[in-house]
């Protein structure tokens, strides 16, 4: 109604006011008002916004209000060296909220990252969005993650995805997966890259 429409557009120009703590509100929440107009532009240009705080809220508002269009902008960032790893990290969760598959490629590349918790959000998203491509990485990461108690919660998502992804459940502890895997990765991958192509088609 109009009141909604009101109120909607009033949130959007919020985003563009000059101090940081109102815009950080603002795009908090954007979300119902992105929804309703179908315009993520003000959202998109809080992707560059000088303020920490409101680009972490931009990315994730991004996620939430659906919009197809943040995919492109959202998987730039996981590209870029200079990013913070928390941006990244709620970039990738915004993805996996837009189920942006398309974006599985610089997902699983965050597996190679030196910062768990990088790693960690990259493998749950990737079983999430059932990117079959990055099986092979996800065994080498649960296969290469040491012992220590603050790495359970990355051995953990590696697993559940590397189940999702494989339509199969190992037998034995994870850290023994490698056996499982070089025993059956030739007609896990053949099977997979047959079912890939089929939903890409």
């Amino acid at each position: 109604d109009s009141h909604d429409t009101g109120a909607d557009k009033f949130i959007l120009l919020s985003l563009s006011h000059p101090a940081a703590q109102v815009r950080e509100a603002a795009a908090a929440n954007a979300v119902k008002a992105i929804k309703r107009l179908g315009d993520a532009f003000p959202l998109l240009e809080l992707l560059d916004d000088p303020d920490f705080h409101v680009r972490l809220k931009a990315i994730w508002a991004l996620g939430m209000a659906e919009n197809e269009k943040a995919v492109k902008p959202l998987t730039n960032l996981l590209k870029d060296p200079d990013e913070p790893w928390q941006i990244k990290y709620i970039a990738v969760e915004a993805l996996g909220l837009l189920k942006a598959v398309k974006a599985g490629e610089e997902i699983a590349a965050l597996l190679k990252a030196g910062n768990y918790c990088l790693k960690t959000v990259a493998a749950k998203t990737l079983g999430e969005l059932g990117y079959f491509p990055a099986i092979e990485a996800l065994v080498e990461t649960l296969a290469e993650a040491d012992a220590a108690l603050w790495t359970m919660d990355l051995k953990a998502w590696a697993a559940r995805s590397i189940i999702i992804l494989s339509g199969e459940e190992p037998c034995g502890d994870p850290e023994t997966w490698t056996a499982w895997w070089e025993t059956n990765k030739a007609r896990i991958l053949a099977e997979g890259i047959i079912k890939w192509c089929a939903k890409r088609s």
